[in-house]
């Protein structure tokens, strides 16, 4: 934890860190889906932050965890490729050990064609990004397009 959550409480400090809710984070805390730990400990969402704590989430394993998707919003779409708006909480494709909401699920139930390219799981991905990371991922829907973008290096400009 950064020295400016020194003091706060851990779902405060979560929140802030993470960039949703305190409500969120409280519900997570509350489903009993995970154990957050410091230093092996588990810690309660009132304890207090010290500085350079390291918080570690241990998953619990459920028989039966199932996640509604909802749609994820479209920022572009063409006859190539389609850019989303990836929400934390969701993988890029179904993988072992994963019941949760995922982008390639949301964008086929919302109807979108993806190219089916790759592993039948990981069709049209290109890159991905992590569960507890949000931002724009590009998936392709034409193999053209995925070819295109796997075989071209990521360049940064100014």
């Amino acid at each position: 934890m950064p020295e400016s959550a020194e003091g706060m409480r851990f779902d405060s400090a979560l929140a802030l860190e993470l960039g949703i809710s305190r409500s969120a984070v409280e519900d997570i805390f509350e489903s009993g889906d995970c154990i957050w730990a410091v230093d092996g400990e588990e810690v309660k969402k009132s304890d207090r932050v010290k500085v350079g704590d390291k918080i570690r989430v241990l998953l619990r394993s459920k028989e039966s965890h199932s996640v509604e998707s909802a749609p994820l919003p479209v920022i572009f779409e063409d006859s190539d490729i389609v850019v989303v708006a990836k929400a934390i909480g969701y993988a890029a494709h179904p993988s072992p050990g994963w019941s949760g909401p995922t982008v390639i699920g949301a964008l086929k139930e919302s109807g979108v064609q993806i190219a089916h390219v790759g592993s039948e799981e990981r069709e049209g991905i290109v890159h991905r990004l992590d569960v507890g990371t949000s931002g724009l991922m590009v998936v392709a829907k034409s193999e053209r397009a995925y070819s295109s973008l796997k075989d071209r290096p990521c360049r940064w400009h100014d």
